[in-house]
């Protein structure tokens, strides 16, 4: 996650910043109080690790507007996965906000069968250069994403049974024997990106590509963006603690050059995406 307060190593900054976004959550409870929405839209923020979804997600929970279930509300999840979707309607039957956004990153690859089970819902999928995500999920992750990627492929894919058989096979090729930190975190980054198009969520209305670079770089026009697809009024605070201080500030990953081939593949598809709907 990617957002830096600017200050925030001076204690009393952090303390300040603490009280602000507690009175703002009172706020919006207040105003799903007194200014209750009668219906209330489904969104699910998805994407790979390291690609701008903890920075969506606290844009949106900057909005009067918007109720926020990070994968971490046990009211919603389990284990980073959402309940059962009965549960999920009913989370959604009973708020009282405009919009609620549900963060099941790891369920990127369920996203077909959450439209389906939620025909009116809207989803947001962040993306992002796939060198400062690697370099980035090494920082964080670490070896993790090497028993991850070695875990889809010893069962089979079990947790992503909707991942095209063209993306398996490339994962099976490309994991054997000793795996890179880059490699397993390039493959991993792989997985959830080339679920965009395979998905065909390429061609679905419901679904907005949101890209990292462009949401840290114009952060007003893309925020503005993002309230008038989910039909909800801009607010200034929504552009708060958001900087692009990450942006390609590490050397390129030094990823095998058959993987960095695909991820080139894949991520100039979603570039060329992302100016098309500029």
């Amino acid at each position: 996650m990617t957002l830096v307060i600017e200050g925030s190593e001076n204690y009393l900054v952090k303390v300040f910043n603490n009280i602000k976004i507690r009175s703002f959550g009172w706020r919006k409870r207040l105003f799903r109080i007194f200014r209750p929405s009668e219906t209330s839209l489904p969104v699910f923020i998805i994407g790979s690790g390291r690609s701008g979804t903890d920075i969506v997600t606290f844009t949106l929970n900057n909005s009067l507007f918007v109720q926020v279930y990070n994968e971490f509300h046990d009211d919603a999840f389990v284990n980073w996965r959402l309940k059962p979707l009965d549960h999920i309607a009913g989370l959604i039957h009973k708020s009282r906000a405009k919009v609620v956004a549900f963060k099941p990153i790891v369920e990127t690859l369920r996203c077909r069968e959450l439209v389906e089970r939620f025909p009116d819902a809207k989803v947001l999928f962040a993306v992002r250069d796939y060198r400062d995500a690697v370099n980035s999920m090494v920082r964080f992750f670490g070896d993790r994403h090497i028993r991850a990627v070695k875990g889809w492929v010893k069962s089979d894919f079990k947790e992503h049974p909707a991942a095209s058989e063209r993306i398996r096979a490339f994962l099976r090729a490309h994991s054997e024997g000793t795996l890179s930190l880059e490699d397993a975190s390039a493959l991993y980054w792989l997985l959830y990106n080339d679920a965009y198009a395979s998905l065909g969520l390429d061609n679905d209305q419901r679904v907005k590509l949101v890209s990292y670079e462009e949401l840290v770089n114009n952060p007003r026009e893309v925020t503005k963006g993002l309230a008038e697809f989910l039909d909800i009024p801009w607010s200034s605070r929504m552009t708060e603690g958001i900087f692009s201080k990450s942006v390609g500030k590490s050397p390129s990953p030094n990823i095998s050059p058959e993987i960095e081939k695909e991820c080139q593949k894949v991520w100039a598809y979603l570039a060329k995406r992302i100016v098309s709907a500029k």
